[in-house]
């Protein structure tokens, strides 16, 4: 089997002579170990098989030689059986007795069977002992036969004298502190008397960690990746920051339970990351790139994310920062996924466009560019510059356009408005319902004033108000089906002709009353009740 070897020899349960300074400078012999010298050693190798590292159960054979070849063979034939070999390291206990090492060189020659071999192998060199050993013989050596013997000493006289250095006093035998050198330089407690450089810390590029009553409340690192910017981590052991992440601030907090509540430690991703405090916050992403998510910022609450650059949650519960630029301040479960999206409070508000805005209540979302809900319940600004400014419900789907409050109501056209009530639509383009009740405004550019169940389908069109004259009955509202037609207000009122033609019968105008009819164009009713203008300027 053919053999190399690599090796560290360890040698063990040697004892130096050791010179005790006490007293005046007074040299004692070195006390004598109460167990007797054996010459025992160990040799540690590494035993590789055509290359490999050998792990296998095999025996050994060691010589000692005076020279590398040939020489002489000192003491006897050493064979080790069943030593573990793993992963080709090996260790062997050795003993060449006492009398093996009297100061000249050693060469240690190994062989070695495994697996059931019948020989041993030898390995190619013998390998040359080190200094080690030879503490046997320093054990018994002479003084007369030493070396590099102090000048004081070499005359056999062991009296010393000595002297106190720069802040050290010297007061017969003892050594102590001079305070009137130290204290100008070294930080005190209860304050220094000396002006001092005010510089407290390291210089070696280790950090610094301030500790109270045993825990870490405070740690310093330096900066990393050729900067020079530290970071400072505050609060609990847990709060951490990502290795190699630069400039980064955790002021403090960490973990927190309570009953119903458990949150981990703080923990910043990306350079120049800020999280103030509270439990189990995140500032950056976790993608091992330090530079995905910078200067995000976390002021403090509970399990907050401000996970893009610049990103900011100011406090509050579970919300989530997620949009370049984009802000929560505060409030529970608020989500802003777009970039410069903005949430003021409130809870489970969500502003997942760019410069959508939502500036509180609850399950509110702005998802249109620019979009804002001003606060409410269940309202969506799902178009641009859309704008909903609270209520409940309420919808503004078309671009720019508005519900300005109450229940329910929809804005669907571009530049719609709906300034309130209760399931009012404004679904043409620059319509607008003022308020009331289930009213629509379809047609481009009409108005509703406000009252209830009433329609405006033709371009124009204008309904002050009114509404049904039989209450059970919508469809008894008041209905402009033409172009350019108004219905002042009252009840069951009908201008223009029902044909799904706009354009047939424009500019025919009812004042008020009820169920009254100007079915043509021009056509006018001032009023009252059942009257019927069905002629062209009637």
């Amino acid at each position: 089997m053919p053999v190399s070897q690599t090796s560290v020899v360890r040698f063990v349960r040697w004892f130096l002579v050791v010179l005790l300074l006490v007293g005046a400078g007074t040299f004692l012999p070195a006390a004598q170990s109460q167990e007797a010298l054996t010459g025992r050693f160990t040799y540690q190798g590494q035993l590789f098989d055509d290359g490999l590292p050998v792990s296998a159960t095999c025996d050994f054979r060691a010589n000692l030689f005076t020279a590398a070849t040939g020489g002489t063979q000192i003491g006897s034939t050493q064979t080790i059986n069943a030593i573990a070999v793993v992963d080709g390291y090996f260790t062997l206990p050795l003993s060449f007795g006492t009398a093996a090492f009297q100061g000249d060189q050693r060469f240690l020659e190994l062989g070695v069977r495994c697996g059931g071999e019948a020989n041993f192998t030898l390995f190619a060199e013998r390998v040359a002992l080190t200094a080690t050993p030879y503490s046997v013989y320093a054990l018994q050596a002479p003084w007369a036969g030493l070396s590099g013997i102090p000048a004081d000493l070499a005359d056999g006289d062991d009296d010393t004298t000595y002297s106190a250095g720069s802040g050290l006093a010297l007061d017969g035998t003892t050594f102590g502190l001079d305070t009137s050198f130290t204290d100008g330089r070294y930080w005190l407690l209860g304050g220094n008397t000396a002006a001092l450089t005010p510089t407290l810390g390291t210089t070696d590029g280790l950090s610094l960690t301030l500790i109270v009553a045993g825990t870490p409340a405070l740690r310093l690192l330096p900066g990393v990746l050729a900067s020079n910017v530290p970071t400072l981590i505050g609060g609990a052991a847990e709060n951490r920051v990502y290795t190699d992440t630069i400039g980064a601030v955790i002021a403090g907090g960490g973990p927190y339970e309570a009953p119903f509540i458990l949150a981990g430690g703080n923990v910043v991703y990306d350079d120049m990351g800020v999280i103030g405090g509270g439990s189990g916050n995140l500032a950056g992403s976790d993608d091992a790139d330090q530079t995905t998510a910078r200067f995000a910022t976390v002021g403090g609450g509970q399990q907050n994310v401000a996970g893009d650059d610049w990103a900011t949650v100011g406090g509050g519960q579970n919300n989530v920062a997620s949009g370049r630029v984009a802000t929560i301040s505060g409030g529970d479960n608020n989500t802003a996924t777009g970039a410069r999206a903005t949430i003021a409070g409130g809870e489970d508000n969500t502003a997942s466009a760019e410069r959508a805005t939502v500036s509180g209540g609850s399950t509110n979302t702005a998802n249109g560019e620019a979009a804002t809900v001003g606060g409410g319940l269940g309202n969506t600004a799902s178009s641009n510059y859309g704008t909903i400014g609270g209520g409940n419900s309420n919808t503004a789907t078309a671009s720019q356009a508005t519900v300005a409050g109450g229940g329910s109501n929809t804005a669907s056209g571009d530049f719609a408005s709906v300034g309130g009530g209760q399931s009012n639509t404004a679904s043409g383009g620059s319509t607008t319902v003022g308020g009331g009740f289930a009213n629509e405004a379809i047609g481009e550019v009409s108005t509703i004033g406000g009252g209830g169940y009433n329609d405006v389908l033709g371009d124009y069109g204008t309904i002050g108000g009114g509404g049904p004259t039989d209450p059970g009955d919508p469809s008894t509202g008041n209905m402009v089906y033409d172009n350019y037609s108004t219905i002042g207000g009252g009840g069951n009122n009908r201008v223009g002709s029902n044909d799904a033609d706009a354009t047939t019968n424009p500019f025919a105008t009812i004042g008020g009353g009820q169920s009254n009819i100007a079915s043509n164009s021009n056509a006018t009713v001032g009023g009252g009740a059942s009257n019927t203008a069905s002629g062209d300027n009637a």
